[in-house]
């Protein structure tokens, strides 16, 4: 009897620890009712964001070249790395071991997520087009070098109503990232290829890379 009842404990014990764990809301006011809210909380709870000074995350904010470098690796689990980069000498000319972001924009470029400008900057604090985040998020997917459809056809297989303005070089990276679901349209159909992407906006698309690739 005691063994029985020593094994019915070890059996609820295990029952209770493999149980999955309840999504914890994030402490930000400003995420009320927001629709990107369950997507912040994800990657809130496994420590990949941070809100502002304030205590708000402003989800409706833009978000800048630094704070997709740095969530994109972190995402990744390149923190360890970063934190070796942080005072290293910048590849940047705009950069270097007194900014915040060094170590993040330094490990997301020599993984090729993020490129510089021709004139040597990165622009660290610039905002970053929905386009842009686009190709980052499929370079970090790897799948930049899959077979490419060309000609119109990646155009025309695109689900957008501006599908036309969609930029030459992004059309086979936004193909990629739609058909496996990290993209979704504006109300009224369109994705609106030169709009700078807010912090809800890039959580979201981020959240949907890493449950993509199971991370």
């Amino acid at each position: 009897m005691i063994r029985r009842a020593a094994l019915m404990a070890a059996i609820v014990l295990l029952t209770v620890s493999g149980a999955a764990r309840p999504l914890l809301a994030a402490p930000f006011p400003d995420l009320a009712g927001h629709w990107a809210r369950r997507q912040v909380e994800v990657l809130w709870a496994r420590g990949l964001i941070r809100g502002l000074p304030d205590g708000r995350f402003a989800p409706d904010r833009t978000v800048t070249r630094a704070e997709i470098a740095r969530l994109l690796v972190m995402a990744l689990g390149e923190a360890e790395e970063t934190r070796m980069l942080a005072g290293s000498p910048s590849s940047f000319l705009d950069l270097g071991p007194a900014h915040w972001a060094n170590g993040y924009v330094e490990a997301a470029f020599e993984r090729r997520l993020v490129l510089g400008y021709p004139d040597g900057h990165f622009r660290p604090d610039h905002p970053v087009t929905r386009t842009e985040l686009v190709v980052m998020l499929v370079r970090a997917g790897g799948w930049e070098d899959e077979p490419r459809a060309g000609g119109g056809g990646a155009v025309a297989a695109l689900p957008f109503a501006d599908r036309g303005a969609i930029p030459g070089w992004a059309v086979e990276h936004l193909l990629s990232a739609w058909r496996r679901g990290l993209v979704t349209g504006l109300p009224g159909g369109d994705f609106r290829p030169g709009e700078f992407t807010t912090r809800g906006q890039a959580a979201a698309m981020i959240s949907r890379l890493l449950e993509f690739r199971g991370i």
